[in-house]
């Protein structure tokens, strides 16, 4: 149990210091992308936020229907794409904390 109190006291005291080092040596927007991960910074869109219209609701013809689908599909894809690019960039960051 000491241990795990002295672990978070070194951590709280040299935490941000060694946060610091790390984001140093990580490429600007790995640093970027886990800041906003942890909490620390805006969190990173790739694309603007689009409102959410029901296609039934709307009225809209099929084909109209069939491209809102592939826009969302399209939208979907870039957004699964963002969390790999952050996953990536913490595994990183956990492997420059390691060393």
């Amino acid at each position: 149990m000491l241990t795990v109190e002295l672990q978070d006291m070194v951590a709280e005291v040299h935490g941000p210091e060694i946060a610091g080092e790390v984001f140093a040596a990580m490429t600007p927007e790995d640093a970027l992308l886990v800041r906003a991960a942890l909490g620390g910074g805006e969190r990173v869109d790739d694309e603007d936020d689009e409102d959410d219209v029901d296609d039934e609701e709307s009225g809209e013809d099929p084909e109209d229907a069939d491209a809102a689908g592939e826009e969302e599909i399209a939208r979907l894809q870039a957004e699964i794409e963002s969390s790999r690019r952050s996953q990536a960039a913490l595994e990183r960051y956990l492997e420059l904390l390691d060393r």
